[in-house]
């Protein structure tokens, strides 16, 4: 299940379909006026209220509608299962908030709450909590006790911090955490065995937690634009993993066991300080379509022969320092349709350049490469060559 989405922020994919609550997005604005894509607010919030308990509507939508304070009258909504407030400018919710024990979605993001009311752990169906884009410094301790959750949403704040008691919350399917201020995780995150979506991207992790690889059921982990120098070698043991996203981090070394990892699409290492991958890992990676390992250190192909781009789509390796594409590293490459080997060191291309049949798209910019091979011409598929750059005579 996803979120409702402000305009500019989209959550990273997640997988929690298994929830039967879905958001439906803003209700009619009857009551509300569209002008230029705002909902001009004009509402009588007890009013609103009332209403709500009157039609007994499980949904209750004040998005968007420029509410500061939310009255304690909310709590005559003890029949609502879905609470909107997203977009607002509320800086605390009311203890009453509590009294809504029928609630499963409860959005909050876009406001300016730093705190929630210790009564929230009345919500004991509550399976999404969307907390994006307020301004938390840590996670309060009342969502740790909110133990039916299944979705949480906490990109965009200020927290430093997760506590070990994150344990406690065992049916969590999809954790967002991307876009905080967080240098560690605690060992008890391994104790998520139902989660299936980590987002911990663009925080200042240094290390993960060897714990992690107690997380099977993970099919999506994001730890882009970290400060990790390693990755924990359990990591091997989420074999469910299909996306791991590890792009812009300090890693030099990739550990083998990602080997494990069968069911991995796509494997982007762009922007870390890798040298060369464990011999095989890419051959292991069987359904990889695509491949980018640009940004690092390598000066030769990973070692693993042709085996290691057979059902790959596009492979990326611009701005490392290869000097030479290996003699029939393609030869099995059907697939292969974009390549990228911009800024490397090549000074020829292989003779076999023209059994690369599938490819569409071959960017060799600024390499040192001095002639076009006449073998070229056979490439039927090739609709974008860039040369630009080189040496050529």
């Amino acid at each position: 299940m996803n979120p409702p989405k402000p305009s500019k922020d989209k959550e990273s994919p997640g997988s929690s379909s298994s929830s039967q609550v879905t958001f439906a997005g803003i209700k009619s604005a009857s009551k509300k006026e569209l002008r230029g894509g705002r909902i001009r607010a004009e509402v009588d919030i007890n009013r609103e209220i009332q209403n709500c308990r009157d039609e007994q509507s499980e949904r209750f939508d004040l998005s968007k509608s420029s509410v500061t304070i939310l009255p304690n009258t909310i709590k005559d909504l003890t029949h609502v299962r879905e609470l909107y407030l997203y977009s607002n400018r509320i800086q605390q919710l009311p203890p009453e908030i509590g009294n809504l024990v029928n609630l499963k979605v409860l959005a909050l993001s876009e406001n300016s709450l730093t705190t929630l009311p210790d009564t929230m752990d009345r919500l004991v169906q509550l399976k999404v909590l969307d907390l994006r884009h307020n301004r938390f410094n840590d996670i309060p301790e009342v969502i740790y006790r909110i133990t039916s959750l299944t979705t949480l949403y906490l990109r965009f704040n200020r927290i430093k911090e997760v506590s070990d008691t994150i344990r406690n919350l065992v049916n969590l399917q999809m954790l967002s955490l991307r876009e905080n201020r967080i240098r560690s995780l605690p060992i008890t995150v391994g104790q998520l065995v139902q989660l299936l979506t980590l987002d911990v991207a663009h925080n200042h992790l240094e290390h993960l937690p060897n714990e992690i690889g107690s997380c099977a059921q993970l099919t999506t982990l994001d730890l882009t634009h970290n400060e990790l120098v390693d990755l924990p070698e359990l990591i091997g043991n989420l074999k469910n993993l299909s996306r791991l996203l590890i792009r812009y981090n300090r890693l030099s070394t990739i550990p083998s066991s990602l080997a494990n990892c069968s069911k991995l699409d796509e494997f982007n290492i762009e922007g870390n300080n890798v040298s060369q991958l464990p011999e095989g890992l890419l051959s292991s990676l069987v359904h990889l379509n695509t491949i980018s390992l640009a940004r690092n250190n390598f000066n030769s192909f990973p070692l693993g022969g042709p085996t290691q781009f057979t059902s790959v789509h596009s492979i990326n390796m611009e701005c490392n320092t290869i000097d030479k594409i290996p003699f029939s590293i393609f030869s099995l490459a059907k697939y292969l349709s974009k390549l990228n080997m911009r800024e490397n060191a090549l000074t020829s291309l292989p003779l076999d350049i023209g059994s690369w049949t599938a490819l569409v798209e071959l960017n060799l910019a600024t390499n040192q490469l001095t002639i076009i091979p006449e073998d070229i011409k056979s490439l039927q598929n090739l609709e974008v060559l860039i040369m630009s750059n080189n040496q050529l005579k």
